[in-house]
């Protein structure tokens, strides 16, 4: 798999796991869901995990545009726009809108419905993390306006014999 794929790009602080498992999906490389897999993650104090959340949105705005924007790459484009990126697409517009409850209070009220659909886990906390990895994907737009491309994205298929 890894002579098909390349190896993972140890560019990315986060998201390596998920930029490898992206390229497996669109060599055509199947992904097996295990619902028995039980997974366990040390989260950490509260200030690790809010720099964790904004690590990890800056990473996805680095994977979105090596795999969607720049590579046109179906799989992960329809991640974006069927919903299962909304986090990634959400939070960060409701960051940008922000000035907006400047005037308008009642801007705020949108963060409602992410405390209610959250209300048996957490929810302020999960809301809070979301926030953070919105501004870590607003981050990551930014830098990736300010470098090259080519920099950006290193990883190219093998070339066809």
């Amino acid at each position: 798999m890894f002579d098909e794929v390349g190896p993972f790009d140890e560019t990315f602080e986060y998201g390596s796991d998920t930029d490898f498992s992206w390229r497996a999906v669109h060599a055509g490389i199947g992904i097996r869901y295990v619902p028995d897999a039980l997974v366990l993650h040390d989260w950490g104090t509260r200030k690790r995990q809010l720099k964790r959340s904004y690590a990890y949105g800056k990473a996805r705005a680095r994977l979105l545009h090596k795999h969607v924007l720049s590579r046109g790459e179906q799989s992960a484009g329809r991640q974006v726009f069927s919903g299962q990126e909304v986090v990634t697409v959400a939070y960060p517009l409701f960051l940008i809108g922000l000035p907006i409850a400047l005037r308008f209070r009642s801007y705020l009220l949108l963060l409602l419905l992410p405390l209610w659909r959250n209300r048996r886990s957490g929810p302020l906390q999960s809301v809070v993390d979301h926030l953070a990895l919105g501004a870590g994907v607003l981050a990551g737009v930014s830098c990736l306006t300010r470098h090259s491309r080519a920099a950006l994205i290193w990883w190219r298929p093998p070339a066809e014999s």
